[in-house]
Order: structure tokens, then C-alpha cells, then sequence
């Protein structure tokens, strides 16, 4: 049993500017933290489950594969895929 789990996806530089997702809950209306080239912001969770997490705002969609460790990400009618690293820490 576990008290804490955060599932971290860093993605290095790309055309995306996403460096960093870090996910503390699969709840559907919880909330991301999105590390980008202008600074950290959070954004909703909007679906979730084992295999995929989706995470929206108005500006940005963000799927992430939990399976491949890729981001898809949807800025502005432009599509980038982002090839990932992830991490999870558990307490």
C-alpha cells in the first residue's frame, strides 16, 4: 500500500516546448503540472485510465501513452509527438 504516487514524463527539448508532465492523481478533474519553456502551469485532467491520461485546457490537449512514454500534444491546430521518459515515485 501506498500513500503517494506521482508519475513523471520529461521529454527534453522539442518543438512542443513541453520539458516535463508530472502527474499525482488519475482523477478525472485533478490536476497536472506541465513544465514548458514560459514556466510551470497546471492543467486539468479530463480522462484517465490505465493505458491513457488526457489533459486539457483551452490552449492545449495532451494524451499521454502511459504504455510507449509518448506525448501527443495539440497546440493551436498543430499536432506534435513527443517521445518520452517516465519515472514514478512512490511513498
Amino acid at each position: 500500500m501506498s500513500r503517494f504516487k506521482q508519475e513523471t514524463f520529461s521529454c527534453g527539448l522539442n518543438k512542443a516546448g513541453i520539458f516535463e508532465v508530472v502527474v499525482r492523481s488519475n482523477k478525472s478533474g485533478d490536476d497536472a503540472i506541465v513544465t514548458t519553456k514560459n514556466g510551470e502551469t497546471r492543467m486539468p485532467i479530463t480522462q484517465s485510465s490505465a493505458s491513457l491520461i488526457t489533459i486539457a485546457d483551452a490552449q492545449m490537449k495532451i494524451v499521454i501513452d502511459r504504455h510507449t512514454k509518448s506525448l501527443n500534444v495539440t497546440m493551436d491546430k498543430t499536432m506534435y509527438h513527443l517521445e518520452c521518459k517516465s519515472s514514478i515515485f512512490k511513498m
